[in-house]
């Protein structure tokens, strides 16, 4: 598969409802991500984003097609990113890792946990949280992270200071990530390659290769660049 880190090929997810209808969540949607590309999948809501994430990540059965993921870590983290709360920062990020003490130190300080290494997790710091699942995936030695939309309920400078934060462990550690969003300059933001999913049932409509935004800078999400393919992909999502 040369580079590709995983290929899902022609995947389609279908379930029985309460009332015992069968349901087409998605059908053969196809995407490959590559080693070291961020990629992100646009949806609007109720296109079967969660169910194909977790799907990609082997945490959920499909119906038909074929997913390659070449022996993958893999690493799902979901909207409210999840910690174990009885543990410190270090115990969260070290669990069930084999990186030695200063490989771990040197995860926690590329977090932004540096200091907060007693500390345990608060349910209310969506940030703190955010930044800790992140940690342990970096620890865990993951080749794909996968988010299911994490920033969504964040506040906007913890948001903001969490997209700069994720670009550059992005940066750093070459890792592999995708992203499902409702948040189209989200997906411009970090993404070199972004497939455009409509639903009813959901199919991939387009993908789309970025090359407008290198840098952290978020005031660039304004240039005129990000507002015609922000329009181009809201006209591929809702045009009939």
């Amino acid at each position: 598969m040369e580079n590709k880190f995983l290929i899902a090929d022609e995947i389609s997810k279908k379930y029985v409802d309460k009332v015992g209808y069968t349901i087409n969540l998605f059908e053969q949607i196809s995407l490959s991500i590559n080693e070291s590309e961020f990629v992100s999948i646009v949806v609007p809501t109720g296109a079967g984003k969660s169910t194909l994430l977790k799907i990609l990540a082997d945490l959920e059965s499909y119906t038909s097609g074929k997913l390659h993921t070449n022996f993958l870590r893999r690493v799902f983290i979901p909207s409210e990113p999840s910690s174990f709360p009885w543990l410190n920062v270090w115990q969260n990020i070290s669990f069930k890792t084999e990186l030695n003490e200063q490989k771990i130190q040197n995860i926690i300080d590329d977090v932004g946990l540096h200091g907060y290494e007693d500390h345990f997790p608060d349910n209310k710091s969506l940030g703190f949280r955010f930044r800790i699942s992140l940690g342990r995936a970096l620890a865990y030695e993951a080749d794909l992270i996968l988010f299911d939309e994490p920033f969504n309920k964040m506040d906007e400078i913890t948001r903001n200071e969490i997209y700069i934060l994720v670009k550059r462990i992005y940066k750093k550690y070459k890792v592999s990530f995708l992203l499902g969003t409702t948040n189209i300059k989200e997906a411009i933001y970090f993404s070199d390659k972004i497939f455009v999913m409509k639903k009813q049932p959901g199919k991939v409509v387009d993908e789309i290769y970025v090359d407008i935004l290198d840098g952290e800078d978020l005031t660039l999400l304004n240039i005129d660049e990000v507002k015609k393919l922000k329009y181009k992909i809201e006209d591929l999502l809702y045009k009939r």
